[in-house]
């Protein structure tokens, strides 16, 4: 066992990611692919602290590219809970994924097990709010029906496996390069921060909220963040219509075992409110495309 194995103290992983993802699930591969739009300005990270920055062991690391997170261990199921944005495959006939390679980076997510405490859960749904209908297109109405209680995060909980690195490792197929960027390289997650059993890894993929303005209009951010998402997903018919002045309300949620409100929300003021509409809270949604169709990447 390496000494970076060795060092391990915690025995769970909490994977939050903040921003805009369309999650391609398909259970031959036992794993989420999360991809998300290359779109300016967002910040493309992998980090050891969330929404407030406070700390002399805050850590940053940018990707791009193609990714699998290794070192935890996996369910061979996924079962979607209820209040998860989500949408049949095959009903929205969807044949390809990101045909023609918009996306920034993907991340290839182990289907979640869990910490196994009583009640808890394999992910969470984090930061929702109430958005009412705001979706239009034949594949809309699973989307609206969730709008009362949307979510802008997810959390997905995994047991750490101590016989594997944990990192995120460059997957060995990578989309075109873009110019100025160099090959991915994988990252060790040893910049981690336990908090008791637990640690976090955030994934950050939208605007960064420790930089962005409380007084911006974010709406019509989130709309092309939304057509940008929709983008990657082969002839879905989705598109986003938020009102002029529209403002989503809150709504409590539970958080994980190991997650405090700084680590997905600012903790006091109405920044919050804006973290979360100008991550684009509406533009997250999980594309079910189980048996008999398959999704190609």
């Amino acid at each position: 066992m390496s000494k970076q194995l060795a060092k391990r103290s915690f025995k769970f992983l909490n994977v939050i990611m903040h921003g805009v993802y369309g999650y391609a699930l398909n259970s031959k591969d036992n794993c989420l692919h999360a991809l998300t739009p290359a779109l300016f300005p967002h910040v493309y990270s992998a980090r050891n602290y969330g929404a407030t920055q406070n700390s002399s062991t805050d850590h940053s690391v940018p990707l791009h590219g193609d990714y699998t997170l290794t070192g935890v261990r996996r369910k061979r199921t996924f079962q979607i809970c209820a209040g998860t944005p989500s949408l049949p495959g095959e009903s929205c006939k969807i044949k390809h994924c990101d045909y023609y390679g918009k996306r920034r980076f993907s991340l290839d997510l182990p289907f979640p097990t869990g910490d196994g405490k009583p009640k808890s859960e394999p992910y969470y749904l984090l930061e929702s709010f109430n958005v009412g209908s705001i979706f239009q297109g034949l594949a809309a109405s699973t989307l609206n029906n969730v709008g009362k209680s949307f979510p802008s995060l997810f959390c997905f909980v995994y047991e750490v496996d101590d016989k594997e690195e944990l990192a995120l490792v460059s997957n060995p197929k990578q989309p075109i390069i873009r110019a100025g960027q160099a090959k991915p390289n994988s990252i060790p997650l040893d910049f981690l921060v336990p908090h008791g059993n637990y640690a976090n890894l955030h994934i950050l993929a939208g605007l960064d909220p420790v930089e962005m303005s409380e007084t911006d209009d974010h709406a019509p951010h989130a709309r092309r963040a939304f057509a940008s998402l929709v983008d990657l997903f082969d002839e879905l018919p989705l598109t986003l219509q938020i009102p002029d002045g529209f403002t989503p309300q809150s709504v409590p949620v539970p958080l994980p075992k190991g997650v405090k409100k700084g680590d997905i929300g600012v903790d006091e003021g109405p920044r919050s409110l804006h973290y979360g509409h100008a991550n684009c809270h509406s533009a997250t949604f999980v594309i079910d495309n189980r048996p008999p169709a398959k999704l190609q990447t």
